[in-house]
């Protein structure tokens, strides 16, 4: 059996990490009497440690739009390596909310790059209540974790997922 490839539950941290360094993500959501739905969706990772979110923006008229906000939800992320059989996958879940602090959806939208044309009017915040991840490796491949004290990039007292950058987040999967 040697050479298979190996599976990795991910803790917190990472999960973190991994969803602050990525920027389209999937939101899954029911509507009753409707089949569940799953959109693609630009994203950024917001709020001080422990308190996280996923953030979005979208229209008032989408389907998203109207069936979200109040609605639990779940969110995935992941990146996935063809040739080598490599990945890793994030599944979030939480209530779904509109943001209606002009301070927080202006912060938001400094940070979130759409990717889909056309205005978006609704800023959708789902704070983080679950968080789970797997990362699938080759048996030979090696994760260099960070050691103590903390790395760098971390000793920083403002540090936070949502103020790193995603080139920091880029890890030995990167091969960067």
């Amino acid at each position: 059996m040697e050479g298979l490839p190996r599976i990795e539950t991910l803790d917190r941290r990472t999960c973190l990490e991994l969803l602050a360094g990525a920027e389209v993500g999937r939101m899954v959501y029911a509507v009753p009497s409707e089949p569940p739905g799953v959109v693609p969706v630009s994203y950024v990772l917001d709020g001080p440690p422990g308190h996280e979110a996923v953030v979005v923006r979208t229209t008032h008229g989408s389907r998203l739009g109207r069936a979200v906000p109040g609605t639990a939800v779940s969110f995935e992320v992941d990146e996935i390596r063809t040739t080598t059989h490599e990945g890793w996958s994030i599944v979030a879940s939480g209530v779904a909310e509109e943001v209606r602090d002009a301070d927080v959806v202006r912060r938001v939208e400094e940070r979130l790059r759409a990717w889909a044309p056309g205005y978006k009017d609704l800023v959708l915040r789902v704070p983080l209540e679950r968080v789970s991840g797997r990362r699938l490796l080759s048996r030979d491949r090696v994760i260099q974790l960070p050691e103590s004290p903390a790395p760098r990039w971390r000793q920083d007292a403002g540090w936070t997922p949502a103020t790193r950058t995603a080139a920091e987040y880029r890890t030995d999967f990167d091969g960067r």
